[in-house]
């Protein structure tokens, strides 16, 4: 048997825990997915921003490819904006 009496105080995501607690009173059918998802999704967007949206520098951060990273943030329906801004020559 696992022993799991921490509080959630005591685990390194608390958050983390928190939702799989709930998702799991929720009767979910399909926890894995949707916390594997849930976790990715909050990654790609951390690591994105801190790139500056460069998928080069996120695939080497993650330590996938950039196709890979590619090919997840379309299944998340998540997509990189990126925008030019010209600086002025006074």
């Amino acid at each position: 048997r696992l022993e799991a009496d921490s509080t959630l105080a005591d685990r390194p995501f608390p958050r983390l825990t928190q939702l799989i607690r709930d998702r799991i009173n929720a009767n979910t059918g399909n926890l894995y997915t949707e916390i594997v998802e849930a976790v990715e999704k909050e990654m790609f967007i951390e690591v994105l921003q801190s790139t500056d949206g460069n998928i080069s520098q996120a695939s080497r951060v993650l330590g996938i490819s950039r196709p890979t990273l590619r090919s997840k943030l379309q299944a998340l329906g998540l997509s990189i904006e990126r925008t030019a801004t010209l600086e002025n020559e006074s």
